[in-house]
């Protein structure tokens, strides 16, 4: 492990609080992080991302995008769905749902089948007023699931019913 990444994953887990600098878990619920057999799902398809992924994932938990987004590039997967699909939600979160659009087309371009990014893509959507295409997201995870039940398919379902009701995200 270079110096780096080393002092980057100690940074990270200082930033993260002391369940990751012990080895825990985050038990932050800011946010729609992967449950972990859907992760492993993804892990089994592209690689563990090991801890440095896992304390990104939670810094993305508390709000600390700028950190999040330093981990990420740390990881050194530019090209890989997750970092791509977490990199647009921070992007998108920070105000730029435009931008983050680019990013879910490419993580959906290399995973057709990631479920995250469509409903991350669902969501910028509604940010920009376009409620056809988030509806046209949510029927594409409908067909992903196989079901309506799967967790992506119900929270973009729960953020389009909030726009359609005069809300907003």
């Amino acid at each position: 492990m270079s110096r780096t990444f080393a002092a980057t994953l100690l940074v990270l887990g200082l930033l993260a609080g002391p369940a990751f600098a012990a080895g825990g878990t985050s038990s932050s619920t800011t946010t729609k992080a992967e449950p972990a057999t859907v992760s492993d799902l993804w892990a089994a398809k592209w690689g563990d991302l090991g801890v440095g992924y896992t304390a990104t994932v939670a810094l993305i938990d508390a709000g600390k995008y700028e950190a999040a987004l330093q981990g990420l590039d740390a990881l050194g997967k530019p090209d890989d769905p997750r970092v791509l699909n977490w990199t647009g939600f921070i992007t998108r979160k920070m105000g730029k749902p435009a931008e983050a659009l680019a990013l879910y087309d490419k993580a959906i371009g290399l995973a057709p089948d990631f479920t995250p990014a469509y409903e991350y893509r669902g969501e910028a959507h509604l940010m920009l007023k376009d409620l056809a295409k988030a509806k046209a997201d949510l029927v594409m995870i409908e067909q992903l699931c196989g079901n309506t039940t799967c967790e992506e398919h119900q929270d973009l379902a729960a953020d389009i019913s909030i726009v359609e009701g005069g809300g907003t995200l």
